[in-house]
């Protein structure tokens, strides 16, 4: 139950950034470009991510890693909500 708990709210995120595509575009007033720069940086921050915390698997313990990576997340949601531009 609990990894499928995890597993919903890592998931969370799929829709939101489609969902919401519209309102960031008029909002942070972007072209089609950097709409869709904006949305492929997921999977950019997925990949530098995952290559990134293939070191650590081995030097710390898997609670670690996962509060880490919980801790990351947080913050970077917290920043994205306080961004008033696309450069930043």
């Amino acid at each position: 139950m609990f990894i499928f708990l995890l597993n919903m709210g890592n998931n969370l995120d799929h829709g939101a950034i489609p969902a919401a595509t519209k309102v960031l575009k008029q909002d942070l007033k972007l072209n089609n470009q950097q709409l869709g720069s904006l949305g492929s940086l997921v999977f950019f921050g997925l990949t530098i991510g995952s290559m990134i915390g293939t070191l650590f698997v081995g030097k710390l313990s898997y609670k670690a890693i996962l509060a880490l990576s919980y801790l990351g997340n947080g913050l970077g949601l917290l920043a994205f909500a306080y961004f008033t531009s696309y450069t930043v």
